[in-house]
């Protein structure tokens, strides 16, 4: 059964928050998807998770269709897609599809 957190953006800078937050699920070997439906802010995202410190590296990708299957532990989608077979899905903005959602644990 799949279970819900939800974890309040207090800030504006979200794309720390959520770095926080995906550090912490990498940390613990989680395989993320991290659903960010616009394009720019995936964008931000991603380009964050590469220079948010100096000496840390979240192993990511900002995934497309063309890729396929990939093996990095945290992917960044904009369309439903499970592209590093995860297990923990993080909403970065809007909501996406519940059924998509719902295969998550």
């Amino acid at each position: 059964m799949a279970r819900l957190e939800l974890h309040e953006l207090k800030t504006q800078k979200r794309a720390g928050e959520l770095t926080a937050l995906l550090s912490r699920l990498y940390e613990s070997r989680a395989r993320v998807v991290v659903w960010v439906a616009d394009e720019g802010r995936r964008q931000i995202l991603d380009d964050y998770l590469w220079t948010f410190e100096k000496l840390s590296f979240i192993p990511h990708s900002l995934w497309a269709a063309d890729l396929g299957e990939v093996a990095d532990p945290v992917v960044l989608v904009g369309e439903p897609a499970n592209p590093n077979r995860a297990d923990t899905l993080v909403v970065g903005d809007d909501l996406p599809p519940g059924g998509w959602a719902a295969t998550f644990e």
